[in-house]
């Protein structure tokens, strides 16, 4: 970030109390777990390159952060926000002194000149009778004069001092959004499974909790659909794994055109997968697990050693009331187990 005009007179340059309060926003917000942030001495903070500096090393220092705590973003999430709405109150800060700047010259201005004209009549009036007098007169004058140009270019010179915080406001900005996005794709990383692109067990696990949580407290319907692959070793061992791999990406993406875009898809084995359904009752959540079935029993992958032919078994269930999460989801790991007792390829229901 540029050096503000610290040197001008006219008020204390304002970018040092703001950067140093956006500097200390930012040692505050930072979690314990993420360890110390990189320490600024008191006498760096006395001038604008000093804080300037100060501020630049702990967003590199959160950007760092980033790539080692990828797993606590949501609390790398919250410093942002925390640090974004300093920001942006600093903003306001610098808006409202330049408006009050703008206006107390102006109107101390409008005064000088009001003054001036006065004077300037009283000169017409007594020039040449009172020489001392006018003469005063004149000094005023030009005193007044001399302050309206200084105020001017005091004000000027603010202005130019607000100017560059706003710039560098800016740049911080840019640069919190340049690490919240990195950020951001690295708890997607974190939460997805990167063979197959779709949700992995933690984040399962999380919006699971959340939609049971929503469902009980508004009295919602919620399903749950369990299924995998009925025989997928058999693929591994006659084609290899590279093989079975695209096999699951071919057919999580097949499953994910059948869902609606509400309903959450997640990776929590090998081969087996779990779906939420949010606002949906058992019966639904049977048809929903049907489509699935069908999807998968009705198109063959192809392969480069030719079209492999798979089914999936699924287990669905519903919420009920009081029922916790771990319960809801055990009852449809007991389905998916009596349909592959039963034969495979088909989908059955535990509605108890």
């Amino acid at each position: 970030m540029r050096v503000l005009l610290a040197e001008a007179s006219l008020l204390p340059p304002p970018a040092v109390p703001f950067i140093r309060e956006l500097l200390l926003a930012i040692a505050r917000s930072v979690p314990p777990t993420f360890g110390p942030p990189p320490r600024f001495e008191a006498a760096a903070l006395r001038d604008a390159q000093g804080c300037a500096e100060a501020a630049a090393g702990l967003l590199d220092w959160l950007k760092t952060v980033s790539d080692l705590f990828g797993e606590r973003v949501e609390e790398m999430e919250a410093v942002f926000r925390t640090l974004l709405g300093v920001i942006q109150r600093i903003d306001g800060q610098i808006h409202r002194a330049v408006v009050h700047s703008k206006h107390w010259v102006e109107e101390d201005m409008t005064f000088n000149r009001s003054v001036q004209d006065v004077l300037r009549d009283v000169l017409d009036g007594i020039d040449g009778q009172e020489p001392q007098c006018a003469e005063r007169l004149r000094q005023v004058t030009a005193r007044l004069e001399a302050k309206g140009r200084a105020d001017r270019g005091g004000t000027e010179a603010l202005s130019a001092q607000f100017r560059a915080v706003g710039d560098d406001l800016g740049e911080l900005r840019a640069r919190v959004a340049e690490v919240e996005e990195r950020t951001r794709r690295l708890r997607d990383q974190s939460l997805r499974d990167p063979l197959t692109g779709v949700w992995n067990r933690r984040a399962f696990d999380a919006r699971f909790a959340e939609e049971s949580a929503r469902a009980t407290r508004y009295r919602q319907p919620l399903a749950l659909v369990l299924w995998d692959l009925d025989r997928f070793k058999a693929v591994n061992d006659a084609h290899g794994h590279q093989a079975g791999d695209l096999v699951l990406q071919a057919l999580v993406g097949r499953v994910a055109g059948l869902l609606r875009s509400c309903d959450f898809v997640a990776r929590v084995g090998g081969e087996e997968f779990v779906a939420v359904l949010p606002n949906t009752d058992l019966s639904k959540a049977r048809v929903a697990a049907e489509k699935i079935r069908a999807g998968v029993a009705s198109m063959p992958v192809n392969l480069p050693a030719g079209p492999v032919q798979l089914t999936t078994s699924l287990g669905v269930a519903a919420l009920q009331p009081g029922e916790t999460p771990s319960s809801l989801f055990a009852r449809a790991d007991e389905a998916l187990y009596r349909a592959k007792a039963a034969g495979r390829n088909r989908a059955e229901a535990d509605g108890n």
